[in-house]
C-alpha cells in the first residue's frame, strides 16, 4: 500500500491567487500532483483529492483490478487517469498492460472538468452503466480537450459518452464492446455555432447486445449545428471499416 501526498486548496481562493500571479507574471502557481495507487481504496482517495485540488492531477494505476462505487467527480484543473504501471509506477510493464476499473452495481463513472485537459489511457472500464466525461461546468474562455486512448469499455449500457461544450475530442486505439445502447457517443451540449473538433480513429466497436433499436456503435450528435471539424477513419464498427 502506498502513502501518497495530496494537497487541498479552496478553489475560490486559489482562483484569486492564480489571477494575481498571472497579472504579476509569476504563474504558474499550482504544480501538478501525481498519485500512484494499487488498491481500490487508494484510487478512491486519489479521485477525491483530485476533486478537492485546483492543481493538475495525474493518477497512475498499477496493473490490476479496482472496484469502486459510483463516481461523480468535478475537477478544476487537468486530470490524467493512466493504468498499466508496475510496482511504484516506474515505467510501464509492457505495451499491452492496463488496469481495470469496475463496479458491482451498474453505476455511472462521471468526470467533469472545468479547465484543462482530461486524459484516459490504458484503462479498462467494465460493468458500469456508462462512463461519462464532460466540460459542462467550464466557463467561457476555458481551454482544454478530451483525449481517450488505448482503453476498453466493456459490458455496459453505454461504453463511453463525451458531452462537450467547447473542448475538442480525440478518441483513438480503443475497444468498445458488449454495449446495449451506444458504444461511443460524442455529443455537443450547446446550440449555436461550434468550433469543436472531433477525431475518432483506430478504434474497434463490436458486439452490441440486446435488441434495442437505438443501439449505435458510434453516434456523433452535434445538435442543430455541425462540429467544426470531424475526422472518422481507420475504425472497425460492427465488422465494417469506417
Amino acid at each position: 500500500m502506498h502513502a501518497f501526498a495530496h494537497r487541498y486548496f479552496t478553489r475560490a481562493n486559489l482562483r484569486l491567487l492564480l489571477i494575481l500571479l498571472f497579472a504579476l507574471g509569476l504563474a504558474p502557481f499550482a504544480s501538478a500532483v501525481t498519485y500512484c495507487v494499487d488498491t481500490s481504496s487508494e484510487l478512491n482517495s486519489a479521485l477525491i483529492a483530485a476533486g478537492a485540488s485546483a492543481s493538475d492531477d495525474e493518477i497512475r494505476l498499477e496493473t490490476g483490478s479496482y472496484t469502486l462505487g459510483e463516481v461523480n467527480l468535478a475537477v478544476f484543473g487537468a486530470l490524467t487517469l493512466r493504468g498499466g504501471y508496475p510496482d511504484t509506477c516506474s515505467g510501464f510493464s509492457s505495451l499491452a498492460s492496463n488496469s481495470t476499473i469496475t463496479t458491482s452495481s451498474n453505476l455511472d463513472f462521471s468526470l467533469s472538468t472545468r479547465f484543462g485537459n482530461l486524459r484516459i489511457d490504458r484503462l479498462v472500464f467494465s460493468a458500469w452503466r456508462q462512463v461519462w466525461v464532460t466540460d459542462a461546468l467550464s466557463d467561457a474562455g476555458a481551454v482544454g480537450d478530451f483525449r481517450i486512448s488505448r482503453s476498453r469499455f466493456n459490458n455496459q449500457l453505454r461504453g463511453l459518452v463525451i458531452s462537450t461544450r467547447r473542448f475538442d475530442v480525440r478518441v483513438e486505439n480503443c475497444i468498445f464492446d458488449a454495449y446495449s445502447n451506444d458504444g461511443l457517443r460524442i455529443q455537443s451540449i450547446v446550440d449555436g455555432d461550434s468550433d469543436i473538433n472531433v477525431l475518432v480513429h483506430y478504434n474497434t466497436i463490436v458486439n452490441p447486445i440486446g435488441a434495442d433499436s437505438n443501439t449505435a456503435g458510434l453516434l456523433l450528435d452535434s445538435r442543430s449545428n455541425t462540429f467544426a471539424g470531424v475526422g472518422v477513419f481507420n475504425n472497425v464498427i460492427n465488422g465494417n471499416p469506417i
